[in-house]
């Protein structure tokens, strides 16, 4: 079951790229994100649309869990599913990630796909995570600011600052110059990783 599956997945994949998509997905991709965007490309393939990708989520079970100004957000099976349109900075951002997943302040990126490279729509599996505003924490609270003054330019990372931290928020910058990006200075875009505790940067640039 998992071979058909796979070759059904390199079958739509080859698809993708004919229509002029791109794909990318992590070295270490859980069959269970696999099988989650294997269904979704399954059910969406005569109309890869955003409207079409949420019903698809909802009839696996999707659990709705937020929205932003380009984004919606549903859990499947363990799995965030991010839906993004019209935003350039993001899919930027998810190849940062990527190239950087030994750095544990960026998300751990499963797979992202441009399904529609007009109007700059994407397709996004990635971990859990959890917003600081939940935990209720007043050190993550802080921590959590005090990473946003960073990453914005107003405050300089020192000798204390962890080493992984320096590096999110150099790459995150340079990329930002290299690119033309604006920065969203909300800090509801660095969340927190239950499971160790980490600050995580996960969607940094609008425009």
């Amino acid at each position: 079951m998992r071979e058909a599956l796979y070759f059904h997945l390199q079958e739509q994949d080859a698809l993708a790229r004919l229509r002029g998509e791109s794909l990318l997905q992590s070295p270490e991709l859980p069959a269970k994100a696999r099988d989650i965007y294997n269904q979704l490309v399954h059910l969406t393939l005569h109309e890869p649309s955003f409207l079409a990708l949420r019903q698809a989520l909802e009839a696996q079970g999707g659990i709705y869990l937020d929205s932003g100004a380009f984004s919606d957000v549903y859990l499947v099976d363990g799995v965030v599913c991010k839906l993004t349109r019209t935003d350039r900075g993001y899919p930027h951002f998810v190849r940062l990630a990527m190239e950087h997943a030994d750095n544990p302040h960026y998300p751990r990126i499963y797979l992202h796909r441009t399904i529609d490279v007009a109007k700059g729509f994407h397709l996004t599996l990635m971990e859990p995570l959890v917003s600081i505003k939940s935990t209720r924490s007043e050190d993550l609270f802080n921590a959590q600011w005090s990473l946003s003054q960073m990453l914005f330019g107003y405050k300089k990372p020192d000798s204390a600052t962890i080493r992984e931290i320096r590096q999110v928020v150099a790459q995150v910058r340079a990329l930002r110059d290299a690119k033309s990006l604006g920065l969203d200075t909300q800090t509801a875009n660095i969340m927190y990783r239950p499971a160790d505790g980490r600050l995580v940067v996960t969607d940094p640039y609008v425009g």
